[in-house]
C-alpha cells in the first residue's frame, strides 16, 4: 500500500490539542508580527554554529545575511545566511528572526552544476531513509517525541532523495500538520545535505472532521480533475492547513495517482466541516494527463494596489454576506507596514504607529479563526476601497 505523500512534498517557498506544538521549537509559534529581536550578527553566528556542529561543514567566507520578510510569511521574519565552503562549495541556513531558531540549511556540495541532468542515483532508496532519520535522531532529539509518518517514497531530484515525514497532529483521526520534515540525501555518497523542521503553529481549528472521509472520497469523484473511472481516488488525507499569512483550516486532501510508480500530482481540496470544495491540485504547467473541466464555487478576491497583489487566497477566500465582505485577519499581513497579532482570545492591529483592537474593527471568531469586515477595517487603517460586482472583487488602494 502506498504511503502518504508528505502534504505532496510541501516546501516553506505549515494540534495534537496543543500538546504537539510543544515539543518542536515552540518559540517559533506565534512570531508571525513581531519585530526581529535577533540581530544580523546574532544570526550570522547561529547559523555558522549550527551549520558547523549540526551539518559537520568547514566554513569559509560569511557571503550573505540578509533579513527575509516574504518568504514563509507564517513563520515571521527569518535571516537568510550563506557561506563558502573551504572546498569550493556553499552552505547556509535561515534563521527565525524572534526565536532564534534554525529551521532550515542546506549545502550545495562544488560538484554539483545546475546545467545537466545529474547522475543517477546510486544510493537504494530505503538506505537513504534510514540514513535520514538516523541524521535526524541525532541531531534534533525534540523530534524523537513529536509523532512522524513516513511519507511517500523519496523523491528524486537533480542530486539528491528528497526523504519526508508528516507530523500527525491527532492520532485519533490521524489528522497532519500543516508541512513535513523534509531532509535532502546526497543520491551519490548518503550525505545529508539539508534539513527543513516541520512548522507547528498553535492550532485553533478542530482536528475532528464533521464530515466522514468516504463521504468526501465520493464528492472528490464528482471533482477529480482526472477521470475517477481511470483514475481513482487513491488516497485522502485529513491535514491542517496554515497559508502564508497563519490563516488555518482543516482539510481533506484527496488525491489520484495516474500511475501506480508516480507520487501523486492530482487531486482536489475541500473543507473538511463543510465538505466545501476549495482548490484543485494539478503539476505545474498543467502535467501531461488529460485534465477534466471541473467547476468549483467561486469566491469574492481582495486585490491590494498598486500591482494587484491579491491579499486574499484559496484557501480562506474573503467571506461575501449580507452584512459585506469579511476577510481572515491574518491576511491583514499582506499589505506593508501592517502587524497583526492573533490568538484564539482576539486579534489586535498595528499601523503607523498605532494600535487597534479587534473590538474597533468589528472582529468575530467563527469557522475556526478570527474574521473583520473589510470596509470598518479599511476605514480604521484609511484606506480606499472600490468593489466590482461583476468580478466579486474589492480592491484597497492604501495611499501608501
Amino acid at each position: 500500500m502506498m504511503k502518504t505523500p508528505v502534504g505532496a512534498f510541501r516546501f516553506g517557498c505549515y494540534t495534537a490539542r496543543m500538546i504537539l506544538l510543544l515539543f518542536v521549537f515552540p518559540s517559533s509559534a506565534g512570531a508571525q508580527s513581531s519585530w526581529p529581536q535577533v540581530t544580523r550578527e546574532t544570526a550570522a553566528a547561529t547559523a555558522a554554529e549550527h551549520l558547523t556542529l549540526v551539518a559537520r561543514q568547514a566554513l569559509g567566507r560569511l557571503t550573505l545575511v540578509t533579513l527575509d520578510t516574504h518568504c514563509y510569511p507564517a513563520r515571521g521574519p527569518s535571516w537568510r545566511v550563506s557561506f563558502d565552503l573551504l572546498d569550493g562549495a556553499e552552505a547556509g541556513a535561515s534563521v527565525d528572526a524572534v526565536s532564534g531558531d534554525v529551521w532550515t540549511w542546506f549545502v550545495v556540495p562544488g560538484r554539483h552544476s545546475f546545467t545537466d541532468a545529474g547522475p543517477s542515483p546510486r544510493v537504494p532508496t530505503e538506505d537513504a531513509r534510514i540514513r535520514a532519520w538516523e541524521f535526524v535522531e541525532a541531531a534534533y532529539p525534540a523530534l524523537r517525541r513529536v509523532r512522524l509518518r513516513p511519507g511517500s517514497e523519496p523523491l528524486v531530484s537533480q542530486y539528491t532523495y528528497i526523504v519526508g515525514w508528516d507530523v500527525v497532529l491527532d492520532p485519533l483521526t490521524a489528522c497532519l500538520g500543516p508541512t513535513p520534515l523534509i531532509v535532502d540525501v546526497d543520491h551519490q555518497t548518503g550525505d545529508v545535505l539539508g534539513v527543513e523542521l516541520p512548522y507547528v503553529a498553535p492550532i485553533w481549528v478542530d482536528t475532528r472532521p464533521a464530515i466522514p472521509p468516504t463521504q468526501i472520497a465520493e464528492r472528490a469523484r464528482r471533482h477529480a480533475m482526472l477521470n475517477p473511472n481511470q483514475y481513482p481516488i487513491a488516497r485522502v488525507d485529513l491535514r491542517v492547513l496554515v497559508d502564508g499569512w497563519g490563516a488555518q483550516r482543516l482539510v481533506y486532501e484527496c488525491f489520484q495517482y495516474p500511475l501506480q510508480t508516480e507520487n501523486p500530482m492530482y487531486g482536489v481540496v475541500f473543507d473538511a466541516h463543510t465538505g466545501e470544495p476549495l482548490y484543485p491540485i494539478a503539476p505545474i504547467g498543467g502535467g501531461k494527463y488529460p485534465a477534466r473541466s471541473v467547476r468549483l464555487p467561486r469566491h469574492a478576491s481582495v486585490m491590494l494596489e498598486p500591482g494587484r497583489r491579491a491579499l486574499s487566497t484559496q484557501l480562506c477566500p474573503p467571506v461575501l454576506g449580507r452584512d459585506g465582505l469579511w476577510l481572515r485577519a491574518e491576511h491583514l499581513r499582506a499589505v506593508d507596514g501592517v502587524e497583526v497579532d492573533v490568538t484564539r482570545e482576539g486579534v489586535t492591529v498595528h499601523h503607523s504607529g498605532r494600535t487597534i483592537g479587534g473590538t474597533d474593527l468589528g472582529a468575530r471568531w467563527r469557522d475556526y479563526g478570527w474574521w473583520v469586515p473589510l470596509r470598518k477595517v479599511a476605514k480604521a487603517l484609511g484606506w480606499r476601497v472600490d468593489w466590482n460586482n461583476a468580478k466579486k472583487e474589492a480592491v484597497i488602494r492604501t495611499g501608501r
